[in-house]
């Protein structure tokens, strides 16, 4: 995993949640486990990042919009 520099978000579910470019989004889920999810369109990597962190619900936002991105790759890190 690159360098990230992680923010920490309100959530019942994530803990906190990170970008590298060129394009890589991490999350860290409170029960420990990190995902990093890619893409080869690094707009759309940094546009779910900033919208993740600007969700009135982060949770949701992930849970409606990443998770059912099917062109991403997931990846456990831990």
């Amino acid at each position: 995993m690159a360098a990230t520099e992680w923010t920490e978000v309100e959530s019942s579910n994530i803990d906190r949640v990170g970008w590298t470019s060129p394009n890589a989004l991490y999350i860290k889920f409170n029960n420990g486990s990190i995902y990093e999810y890619k893409s080869d369109d690094n707009l759309l990597i940094h546009n779910y990042y900033t919208k993740l962190l600007a969700a009135e619900s982060v949770g949701g936002y992930f849970n409606s919009v990443i998770r059912k991105d099917k062109d991403l790759k997931v990846l456990k890190i831990w």
